[in-house]
């Protein structure tokens, strides 16, 4: 048919040998390679370009000994060049003492010369309790729950101390930090115990919440610790190589002496690394406690929690634990590079104690430092002829006694007290029954060629009853009440102490029901002043010494024997602890 369409065979298209299609095969290779370099070129050089123009900051607090460590893996991670919502992250790591951030971030303080803090690597957990015990602090920190890197608590002591502790316990405890009526070591050995002060030290912190758990909760404890307290000196930090030469060195000539402390593992490793004159031998306690380094987070900024979470991935990392085994800390596994004992240090790490409740660190440290820190004291000393007559029958007088207890009391004030001193019976000041012998201010202040401490202490050897005197407590009491509320000091425990027969014998003196009256009318809970009173014998008016005590929320002794002195100096110093709120007698 002339209309039909040409038929067209369709034949299979010959196939070219592979080999003839191998430069297109190449060039399109080399093409896909060129555009992936070109890509993360590309990508490099933005990257870098968001590095150097608008890159997300995040300011890492770290304590002082872990920061150079920290500072290497953060460097690492800047490397990585991480991108956050468009923006690259990079840390910067700055050395902080622990409790400075705290401080800071508990709204107490600021650090000066420095942006926010917007993470935070202290060296304990326990600092974190303490900083969220506050409103403002547990909206401010946030624990990621992540360790940086461990180290547990040892107790140290220069290596020719070590034999003399060894002698008296092979197995060495907190135990050997308590004064010997607690169960420490003799007072023979001489050991003289420094603790890291636990308000600006991890490690102090640790031994005191430990210490106030061996105690237990019994009524008892309060006294014990107060005990503990005033048993032991406080110290800067023990954490550096320099302040543990300074430590060995007491056992030095000229000094030749015992000391014992608490530190870590890692800074005993350190030390004794370097090969030091005087090397330490420390000691793993059977309660034993880490230093937890932990990462917490301090922003509310989006972008740089972001960048937060991506700096805690490194900090997890293998690279992270190998690099803090190599500055003598545990990985957060606990972990360690090499064994303590080739350092000095005797037997092995226990498992650690459960870490601090929620307060618990707070309630420790608020303990230690009404007892270690400033009280504003008024002691008023009873010299009329009630104190001529003997405690005992054939014993020291009432006023030699009292000489004893005031002796004592004033050898357990810290150097941050701040003490006066009256003395009282009748009329010794035209009409007053009062009269100054010391005026107020702190106990190592000059006042002429002696301090005031050692002044008081010669006031109190030389007192001197006067035969025939009347006493007038009341109007006495009330007197220095009104003193110390006039001039009551903020951040300390303002207490009106007085020592004496607990008698009223002068005649047209203030009653008993009048000065009660005052004293209820007088109290402010906001300068809160109160009234301890020690009575020598039983002849005293008991029933109002403890009816005025309980409005003040202070507390009425009664001192029958010589030996009821300690017991009484060092339960009035415990009730430092709960005032005004303490419970019981």
């Amino acid at each position: 048919m002339d209309d039909e369409l040409p038929y067209f065979q369709l034949r299979p298209p010959k196939r070219r040998p592979l080999r003839d299609r191998g430069w297109i095969v190449g060039i399109a290779a080399g093409g896909v390679v060129i555009v992936l370099v070109l890509v993360v070129g590309v990508r490099a050089v933005l990257v870098r370009a968001l590095c150097a123009q608008d890159p997300i900051r995040l300011h890492v607090a770290a304590a002082l000994d872990v920061a150079p460590a920290v500072q290497r893996i953060g460097q690492y991670f800047n490397d990585l060049n991480r991108n956050v919502g468009g923006h690259c992250a990079q840390v910067e790591v700055t050395e902080d003492p622990s409790d400075a951030v705290a401080a800071e971030l508990a709204g107490m303080s600021t650090i000066q010369g420095e942006t926010p803090v917007d993470a935070w690597v202290p060296d304990s957990s326990l600092w974190v309790d303490v900083v969220r015990n506050s409103a403002r602090g547990a909206a401010a920190v946030h624990p990621t729950g992540i360790s940086v890197a461990k180290s547990p608590l040892v107790i140290a002591v220069p290596r020719k101390v070590a034999r003399k502790v060894t002698k008296w316990s092979r197995h060495i405890s907190w135990q050997t930090l308590f004064p010997q009526p607690l169960g420490g070591p003799p007072d023979s050995l001489g050991l003289q115990i420094q603790l890291p002060d636990p308000e600006h030290s991890a490690v102090g912190l640790s031994a005191v919440v430990e210490i106030r758990r061996l105690l237990g909760g019994k009524p008892t404890a309060r006294n014990k610790f107060t005990t503990f307290v005033h048993n032991v000196t406080p110290t800067s930090s023990l954490e550096d190589p320099q302040a543990l030469a300074a430590f060995t060195s007491l056992s030095e000539p000229p000094w030749n002496g015992r000391p014992v402390t608490v530190t870590s593992e890692q800074a005993v490793e350190t030390y004794n690394q370097a090969g030091p004159h005087m090397p330490l031998t420390a000691f793993y306690p059977a309660q034993e406690y880490d230093l937890d380094y932990p990462f917490a987070l301090t922003t509310s900024s989006p972008l740089k929690v972001q960048a937060a979470r991506q700096f805690e991935k490194i900090l997890r990392s293998s690279f992270a634990a190998t690099f803090v085994r190599g500055s003598h800390f545990r990985s957060a596994g606990r972990q360690a590079s090499q064994a303590g004992s080739q350092f000095g240090i005797v037997g092995s790490p226990q498992p650690p104690v459960a870490l601090a409740a929620p307060g618990e660190t707070s309630t420790a440290l608020q303990a230690w430092k009404r007892l270690a820190l400033g009280s504003r004291d008024l002691v008023i000393n009873d010299v009329s002829d009630a104190m001529t007559q003997p405690l005992v029958p054939g014993g020291q007088t009432r006023l030699q006694v009292l000489q004893q207890a005031a002796s004592l009391g004033l050898s357990l004030f810290p150097d941050s007290t701040e003490m006066a001193a009256w003395e009282y019976s009748n009329r010794l000041r035209g009409t007053l029954p009062y009269r100054v012998l010391v005026p107020m201010g702190a106990l190592p202040q000059q006042l002429g060629l002696i301090t005031r401490r050692q002044q008081l202490q010669e006031y109190t050897r030389t007192l001197t009853a006067q035969p025939g005197a009347a006493a007038a407590l009341y109007s006495t009491i009330l007197a220095g009440f009104r003193w110390m509320t006039s001039h009551y000091k903020p951040g300390h425990v303002n207490a009106e102490i007085v020592l004496g027969s607990g008698t009223d014998t002068a005649r047209h003196e203030m009653s008993a029901a009048k000065m009660l009256a005052s004293l209820r009318k007088d109290y402010n809970p906001q300068r809160p002043v109160e009234i301890i009173t020690v009575t020598a014998g039983t002849q005293g008016d008991e029933a109002t010494l403890r009816e005025a005590t309980a409005i003040t929320h202070g507390q009425a002794y009664v001192v029958e024997q010589p030996s009821d002195i300690a017991h009484v100096f060092f339960d009035a110093l415990a009730r430092r602890i709960c005032t005004p709120n303490c419970a019981g007698g």
